[in-house]
């Protein structure tokens, strides 16, 4: 049942074709189009030349349908001649318009008949640059409407110069913008060699635009925005390892004093040591949340967030510095250390046993006299 139904639906769409295909009763052999190369614009002379079959020997043109010819070339000239078996006929009248009508009692002949066409214009001035129908075959039937399926169109693009200019112009602007980005960035220290290569390829896609073809130049200038955004991604990225880097760099500064304090002071339980670590680990987490914004290459958040991740590193340091400097490069008296009131109580000791001893010597000699 599944492979009837599969059979019905590919005869049917086969029947499709053949109507799509059988619509038109004629055939376009050749078509040139000078010029056919370059950028057309507005008043430029434009030549078509077209040979189309309208008959053959067992299939002769309907007679009372047509074909249609227009073109939207302004100050169009229209010249044709039949060809009927291996005989040329005399040239048709010069229609000097934007439509011609061959119909069909001229075309329908029981063996070949072809059309030379030679259609002469101008291109026609558009207010941006568009397509334009050059050359256009219809044919219509006895009430002269179009018969479905049965259009053949040749179109060519009418280049408005100032177009590629202001394209040019635009991608100038974004140049120049990536240019005062590079220069910023590079005198705050960030490495943006991968972003200059890029703008220096960017530049050279807009140079070769200015003297390419229209639609070069659009090719150029696409690949041109393209190297700018990949340029301004680079700079993101460099400026983000930057500021990732020196936000690591005041970290580890801390985490120095940080053991300093504990190993050759032993202030480990010193509020004020505790109250360094509590903005250190702030830091550390700002950091780390820094570098997972690199990893997804959000690189704006990045640098924020390692910016800020450095700032409170630096509070940190700059209270481990105050510190460091109350404290000297001595013995800590801090009073809400452990360690120091054994130092105290010790040194007391000492000091008291001394006095001791120093007065019972000095009692001693007296009572020698």
């Amino acid at each position: 049942m599944k492979s009837a139904i599969n059979l019905i639906i590919c005869l049917f769409l086969g029947l499709c074709l053949v109507q799509a295909v059988s619509a038109a009763d004629y055939d376009v052999e050749k078509i040139e189009i000078t010029p056919s190369t370059g950028d057309i614009v507005a008043g430029d002379a434009v030549t078509v030349h077209a040979i189309i079959q309208v008959s053959k020997e067992d299939d002769p043109f309907p007679t009372d349908d047509s074909l249609e010819l227009t073109t939207e070339l302004s100050e169009p000239r229209w010249e044709y001649y039949y060809t009927i078996g291996t005989v040329d006929q005399q040239p048709q009248p010069v229609k000097n318009s934007m439509r011609a009508i061959l119909p069909g009692w001229e075309l329908s002949y029981p063996n070949d008949v072809t059309v030379d066409v030679m259609l002469t214009g101008k291109a026609p001035q558009r207010s941006s640059t568009e397509e334009a129908d050059v050359f256009k075959v219809q044919q219509l039937d006895d009430d002269r409407d179009p018969i479905k399926n049965s259009e053949y169109v040749k179109t060519i693009t009418i280049v408005n110069t100032e177009d590629k200019t202001t394209a040019i112009q635009v991608r100038e602007t974004e140049l120049g913008a990536l240019r005062t980005a590079i220069d910023n960035k590079a005198a705050e220290g960030v490495d943006t060699s991968k972003a200059e290569a890029k703008y220096d390829e960017a530049e050279a896609a807009i140079n070769s635009a200015r003297t390419s073809s229209y639609t070069t130049a659009q090719t150029q200038l696409e690949k041109a925005g393209t190297l700018i955004n990949e340029a301004e991604t680079l700079l993101g990225e460099a400026e983000a390892t930057m500021a990732i880097a020196d936000a690591q760099e005041r970290i580890d500064e801390v985490e120095g004093m940080i053991t300093y304090f504990k190993d050759n002071r032993s202030m480990g339980r010193d509020a004020r040591v505790v109250a360094i670590e509590t903005q250190l680990d702030n830091a550390q987490t700002l950091l780390t949340l820094a570098k997972d914004k690199q990893t997804s290459k959000d690189y704006t958040q990045a640098s924020v967030q390692a910016a800020n991740a450095e700032e409170k590193a630096s509070v940190a340091l700059d209270d481990a510095n105050a510190l460091k400097e109350e404290i000297g490069e001595g013995l800590s008296f801090n009073p809400s250390g452990i360690s120091t009131y054994l130092i105290i109580g010790a040194v007391l000791i000492v000091l008291v046993v001394g006095g001791i001893v120093l007065y019972r010597r000095h009692t001693k000699w007296d009572e020698l006299g």
